[in-house]
Formats: C-alpha cells, structure tokens, sequence
C-alpha cells in the first residue's frame, strides 16, 4: 500500500485506524521502521496514552485500564476510552469476547501480570531456578494472585489471593519466571503464591520485610537486589 499520506487526509490505517494516517507515517519515519510493522503500531498507541496522561475519553486513567481484571471491562474501557466509539455501534460483545479469549491464553487464569508497574530492580541471569532465601514479612497484593502447591504457574491453584489481601510468609523463591512467596499452610504443607514476574519486571503488590536469614550473598547479588534485601 502507498504510504504518501498528507495530515489533511481522512485515510484510516493501522490497528486503531490512525486518521490521519499522516500521524502514524511521521512516526513510522522517525523510528525509520514500516508503518505496517505491528510493533510500531503498539508503540505509537503506547506513546499517545503515556504522552497525554491517560485516555483521550472516558472515566479511568492509563493506570485504572492496566489494572482492569475483567477483560469485557478492558474492552469496553479501550472502545470508549482509546478510540471513542460508541459500545452500541462498535461490536462490543465481538470485542468482549475476543478480549475473554486472549485473556485466556495470555493469563491462563493467573491474574497479575501487570502488577503495580514498580521495577524489580535488577537482573536475574546468574540466578538460578529454585534458589531460595529463608526471610518472612508481610506481602499486600493489588492483583489477584494464586496459591500452589509448587511455584510454577501451571500448577493448579488451591485459591486466590484478591486484590488488597495480605499474606504472611517465610521463605522466597525464584523459579518459573516469577518470584515467590512461600508460607506453611494449616496441615503443615508448603504453599507458593507469585508476587513478581521477572521478565516483565514487576512487582504484584507491596512487601513489608521482617527479617530474613540464611543468605548466601557471594554468588547472588541480583537475587538479593531483586528481593529487596541488602547484605
């Protein structure tokens, strides 16, 4: 497709029907990548809501929509607040229920993985799977997060930490991507609930450390950087 467009020009193009398509050719141009690059596409959206603060309509602010948990909300949220179309002329419930289904297969069910959008503060590439601290404190979620019985986030969850909930652990552990916190559940079983995704580097909520111990700090200065603990 020709991309000569003029910013007087009524042409939609892209993901989001950017008109004038001008406005999407310029970035392109001073990216020096195609406009039909997706990831140029999802950057110039990114870069219009993070310049102006938020959406351009609407009730709820870029960080309010990241923490949707509902993805017929998010779909609403986006229609109303991004592209500022009507819910009743714009397929919604194709849109719901497009949004439900990669939901599904992005989340499998394991809410969190935006988090608050606090950095985890560092690397994690020496670490490795399975290392764990002996530290205990107090962990406040402001996601829904699931309890397992192993920390990997395919296990089955046995429940779920809600939004604004809190939990009192002992031990952390780094696996699967993720970090983890651990307590003894009330038949004397180990239980594991996520509260940071590594490669997204966030964190799921806020952590009041109470003391930690046995620590091997020689090998694993971003593991510590990373749970919050200086040696």
């Amino acid at each position: 497709m020709p991309q000569t467009w003029s910013m007087n020009s009524s042409t939609g193009y892209g993901i989001a029907q950017f008109t004038p398509a001008g406005k999407i050719k310029v970035y392109a141009d001073k990216v020096g990548k195609a406009v039909s690059d997706i990831n140029v596409q999802l950057d110039y959206i990114w870069n219009q809501v993070t310049a102006t603060g938020g959406f351009y309509g609407g009730s709820k602010s870029l960080k309010q929509f990241a923490h949707d948990t509902d993805p017929k909300v998010a779909a609403l949220d986006f229609l109303q607040g991004y592209e500022m179309h009507s819910a009743s002329t714009d397929a919604l419930a194709d849109r719901q229920k497009n949004a439900e289904t990669w939901w599904a297969i992005y989340n499998k069910e394991n809410a969190g993985t935006y988090g608050d959008g606090s950095s985890t503060g560092g690397t994690t590439t020496s670490t490795p799977d399975g290392y764990t601290i002996q530290s205990s404190g107090t962990f406040t979620f402001n996601t829904n997060c699931k309890v397992r019985n192993k920390p990997l986030m395919s296990n089955p969850g046995l429940a779920t930490y809600k939004a604004g909930q809190a939990v009192n652990y002992d031990q952390k552990e780094k696996n699967d991507d993720h970090y983890w916190l651990s307590y003894l559940g009330s038949a004397g079983t180990r239980h594991y609930v996520p509260y940071a995704n590594i490669s997204k580097g966030t964190y799921f909520g806020t952590d009041t450390l109470t003391k930690h111990k046995s620590i091997n700090c020689g090998n694993y200065l971003a593991t510590i950087g990373l749970f919050g603990i200086k040696c």
